[in-house]
């Protein structure tokens, strides 16, 4: 999982601009938003760490796994569009069973193991 965030180019008169010269910006905060143990809800739950919001183009990964929300906050003025989204990952092994390598991320395999099924 992953969220980016795409920042309008057409930044505010008095936004700090002392970094500009490097590409970073003070725009905004985020933090991955985890909820109670046993719930599903971001309500009682915790913020994880804030990230600033320092370049046009963001990218944001949660820092532990199953976040709920993702909570942002950009400076007045400041525009953008922010897109959450589920990556399957690729790299995750494969598992041996009967001397047949299967993997159900990537799908190797799976059909025959499911097929086996009951």
């Amino acid at each position: 999982m992953y969220a980016i965030i795409q920042i309008n180019p057409l930044l505010p008169p008095d936004l700090n601009e002392s970094y500009e010269p490097f590409g970073y910006f003070n725009l905004g905060i985020c933090a991955w938003v985890y909820a109670p143990q046993g719930q599903n809800s971001a309500a009682g739950g915790f913020r994880a760490r804030h990230e600033f919001i320092n370049s046009l183009l963001f990218y944001s990964e949660p820092p532990y796994p199953n976040p709920v929300a993702f909570d942002y906050y950009l400076k007045p003025g400041v525009q953008g569009i922010v897109t959450v989204e589920i990556q399957v990952r690729s790299d995750i092994p494969d598992v041996v069973i009967n001397d047949v390598a299967y993997n159900a991320a990537t799908g190797k395999n799976m059909a025959a193991f499911l097929s086996e099924l009951p």
